[in-house]
């Protein structure tokens, strides 16, 4: 009897986080985003990711053989590496079986994001005895733009910070005592994520030198077997990226980047025109101006109260701060243009926002003011979520344009395609696309795509025929006057041919 009221003391407890997690992240995607195609800002990274999934459906099982399907930047049959394919492969193997599942990718960023909301809330909830400054946090961070839009979408960015915020979920409690413990679910959530997005490792890095610094403490002692599992998953990590360069060097792809480019390798011009685009675009692009002005306020609380703080979330805040830091400064030329790389800073912002937090919460002479900074709290993530969902509006709602201009015809030619069944080994030239695989994830089939024809520097068709070009896609483009072309289906904007030696 016991048993059963623990677990469904359990299982409450997780029901209304989970339901306020959702509703907030669905009151700023809104319904519609859930379910359609790729669409608006980086469309070319969101269906790069779908092309992933493509090409282990249709062209290769194998975990440790990635590819896309554009041939232009992966000549040898689309093998390209990046980040750690698991979530491709996996939705790619249930598309095996219960057919495509275009949206599968947003479903799983989504539920992740949800998740370890949920499980931070909860957890302090249960820490805090306060379960309103613990929702209070979440909706305010929930109300950032940048992960209202990537959190149900195809990037696998939101995933990897969810499973960063889940481990920090479970490793927080103890933290937060100055007794930090090894869990092993916390293990493989660092390591997952650092796998797929390496500079997430500073939070695994983090991690396990509070607990080594807790050993040599003998404040908690993991064990023989905890450390050699952090070894072998730091290993991991670390093998995945050498065989994911060794991957693309081998295969003369190098599409997705695998470098670093730091900022000290750039012009004082270029870090000006990387700063001005931060400041006077991206500042009210990542969180609402407000929630700026009281993450700001939260750090000088807690650089006042710093005595106070316990020693392992010094430790903590300190490695993973310097971690972001050094983030920023290795790929700062593309915080220019690549609005997700936010995402990977935003776990350390809540762990300083967490902490600053509780020690403002905790000092307050006055309930009246622990009241009010609970209703300042309350208001900014109400503004954070309705810009959030006004930014989200605007960016799926837009004209599509540049990138995403063949967004609108990519569900048309999907439908009248899919039930030609072209065979597998056909090679689809696309004219029209100025992505990489936008139009060619549609199809579901390698091939070259061009934004239009002729281009300067580009095969001509004989020769992409010579190569085993058998199909010629033209989106909003003229057909090039070809002999041995044969129209096989069409709709308003777009036509596909049959090539003929």
């Amino acid at each position: 009897m016991v048993a059963l009221k623990r677990s469904a003391y359990t299982a409450a407890t997780w029901i209304i986080p989970i339901l306020w997690s959702s509703a907030l992240l669905f009151f700023c995607v809104g319904m519609p985003s859930m379910f359609g195609a790729p669409i608006g800002t980086h469309f070319i990274r969101q269906t790069d990711s779908l092309a992933f999934v493509v090409h282990f459906r249709e062209f290769t099982a194998g975990l440790l053989s990635p590819g896309v399907l554009d041939l232009k930047i992966a000549p040898d049959s689309g093998a390209s590496a990046g980040e750690f394919p698991i979530f491709y492969w996996f939705i790619a193997w249930v598309e095996r079986l219960l057919g495509p599942m275009p949206n599968a990718m947003r479903w799983l960023s989504g539920g992740s994001v949800i998740i370890a909301h949920a499980s931070l809330i909860r957890t302090l909830s249960a820490t805090w005895n306060d379960r309103v400054s613990a929702y209070g946090l979440i909706t305010l961070f929930s109300g950032s733009s940048i992960l209202a839009f990537y959190g149900f979408n195809f990037l696998p960015d939101a995933a990897v910070y969810g499973m960063v915020v889940s481990g920090w979920s479970l490793a927080l409690p103890d933290m937060l005592k100055g007794r930090p413990t090894f869990s092993w679910a916390s293990l493989i959530l660092f390591v997952l994520a650092a796998a797929i997005k390496a500079p997430t490792a500073i939070h695994l890095i983090a991690w396990s030198v509070i607990l080594l610094v807790s050993r040599i403490l003998k404040r908690g002692r993991p064990t023989a077997l905890q450390v050699g599992g952090i070894v072998l998953g730091a290993s991991l990590i670390t093998a995945w990226h050498m065989y994911a360069r060794w991957y693309n060097a081998a295969h003369g792809s190098n599409y997705f980047m695998t470098w670093a480019e730091p900022i000290w390798t750039m012009s004082t011009v270029e870090r000006g025109q990387v700063l001005d685009l931060i400041w006077n675009y991206w500042w009210t692009k990542y969180l609402h101006p407000s929630a700026w002005h009281l993450f700001i306020a939260l750090m000088f609380i807690l650089l006042i109260r710093w005595g106070k703080v316990v020693w392992s979330m010094k430790l903590l805040l300190g490695l993973s701060m310097a971690g972001s830091a050094g983030f920023i400064l290795l790929f700062f030329r593309k915080f220019a243009d690549h609005d997700y790389y936010f995402i990977t800073v935003l776990p350390t912002m809540i762990l300083i926002a967490v902490t600053a937090w509780r020690s403002l919460i905790d000092h307050a002479m006055h309930k009246w003011v622990r009241l009010g900074a609970k209703c300042v709290i309350g208001m900014v993530a109400l503004a954070s979520l309705i810009l959030a969902r006004t930014e989200v509006m605007r960016r799926t709602t837009a004209m599509p344009r540049d990138h995403a201009r063949v967004a609108p015809y990519l569900a048309d030619i999907r439908e009248a395609i899919r039930p030609l069944d072209l065979p597998l080994r056909s090679k689809i030239i696309v004219l029209g696309d100025s992505s990489a695989n936008g139009a060619l994830t549609s199809i579901g089939r390698m091939g070259w795509t061009y934004p239009g024809y002729p281009v300067a520097q580009a095969p001509t068709v004989q020769a992409l025929m010579e190569r085993g070009a058998t199909h010629l896609l033209a989106i909003r483009q003229e057909v090039p006057h070809l002999t041995g072309t044969t129209l096989i289906e069409h709709g308003k904007d777009w036509s596909l041919w049959r090539l003929t030696r």
